[in-house]
């Protein structure tokens, strides 16, 4: 979330790298999440292959929707004129 706020008031380019290293801590929750899935995985039989393709193409799925959806909150409350 620091990188975001950070990247968001950055003005110059040698911002985004001075900011990177906020980004180590979601690296590192991303890495602990994938191996949690990874391991009920195996318990449940599941190839490693074949559960990181599906957990792969459901973020596919979500990088699509998502700002389609955003579009449409964001004309929702700028529309309202609050």
């Amino acid at each position: 979330m620091a990188e975001h706020l950070a990247a968001a008031v950055s003005s110059r380019g040698w911002h985004f790298y001075a900011i990177r290293p906020l980004r180590l801590s979601s690296d590192v929750a991303e890495l602990a999440l994938e191996f949690t899935a990874t391991s009920a995985g195996a318990e449940c039989g599941v190839p490693q292959g074949e559960l990181q393709g599906s957990l792969k193409n459901l973020e596919t799925i979500v990088r699509i929707v998502s700002p389609m959806l955003w579009g449409r909150i964001y004309t929702c409350v700028t529309t309202q004129h609050l």
